[in-house]
């Protein structure tokens, strides 16, 4: 640790050169400066210690910020590079995914419709009904992962959910016919219901299949981190950039009587000064 000429230490930051020769001082206008101005009161080297530090933590945290800045754009980049794959997909994932889940739930009173035509109690309707509904959301799934991997296993599931949707209609035909339901009125029940359970299973297949991908959806969320992250150190960095100046100011202010005097025009070294505490070159 260096120590200046009162005995007191110097600061970590920024320790206080004492000049050897003339020659020296004249080489260095501000080292010179600031060395005779701190030498005249212990209060002008605590303002010069901490305007240093301030000036050091202020450095430090503009290159944190650039830095995560530079991490934001390169993670910004991936994510518009996966989205790309898919251009038509821009939906938010989550958004997307509970608007499937809750046109599914919207099946859950014409699958139990369907599950009272097998006559079972409460218990056996209900865990029939959901399995029907597990049932919908695998068909559901199956069209959404397979619309752009394979057309026929697409066709396929598509074929499967037309005869499950069959079968759920005979069973709500039965439900009808058995509660003293007219046939007409149990075929226009049975087919209403069905074709909502069609459209509900359609509309959260549409959901989804125009929902962001799961990796899209992933690089997005690191991208967006990232952003928030950069936003902050910013934030931070100008905060201690704002302190450092006020520091350096009330330092200058209070020197300035000293350096109207000055060989070299008093602007001119209180700039060389400022340029000092900032980091630069004296």
């Amino acid at each position: 640790m260096n120590i200046n000429p009162s005995g007191r230490p110097a600061g970590p930051s920024r320790p206080v050169a004492v000049p050897a020769s003339a020659g020296e001082t004249t080489g260095q206008p501000a080292d010179a400066a600031i060395l005779r101005f701190n030498e005249m009161n212990e209060a002008n080297e605590d303002l010069f210690t901490r305007a240093c530090h301030g000036a050091d933590l202020a450095r430090h945290a503009t290159d944190e910020a650039e830095r995560l800045r530079a991490g934001a754009r390169r993670l910004s980049d991936a994510w518009r590079t996966v989205q790309l794959e898919h251009p038509e997909r821009r939906a938010w994932l989550p958004l997307m995914t509970l608007i499937a889940l809750s046109l599914l739930a919207l099946d859950s009173w014409a699958a139990y419709f369907a599950a009272e035509a097998l006559g079972g109690d409460q218990k056996e309707t209900v865990l029939w009904a959901v399995l029907f509904l597990v049932i919908l959301g695998l068909l559901e799934a199956g069209l959404a992962l397979t619309a752009e991997r394979s057309r026929r296993i697409f066709r396929l599931v598509a074929v499967g959910l037309g005869l499950f949707a069959a079968l759920l209609a005979s069973l709500r035909f039965g439900f009808f016919a058995v509660v003293g339901a007219t046939l007409v009125t149990a075929i226009l029940g049975a087919v209403v219901f069905t074709v909502c359970t069609v459209s509900f299973v359609l509309g959260g297949f549409a959901a989804v299949r125009y929902a962001e991908t799961f990796a899209t959806w992933q690089a997005r969320r690191r991208a967006r981190k990232a952003a928030r992250k950069a936003s902050d150190a910013d934030t931070r960095a100008n905060r201690l950039a704002e302190a450092r100046d006020r520091r350096i100011d009330a330092y200058l202010a209070r020197m300035r009587p000293m350096l109207l005097g000055h060989p070299d025009g008093a602007q001119r070294a209180e700039d060389r000064i400022r340029a000092h505490l900032l980091g630069g070159q004296p």
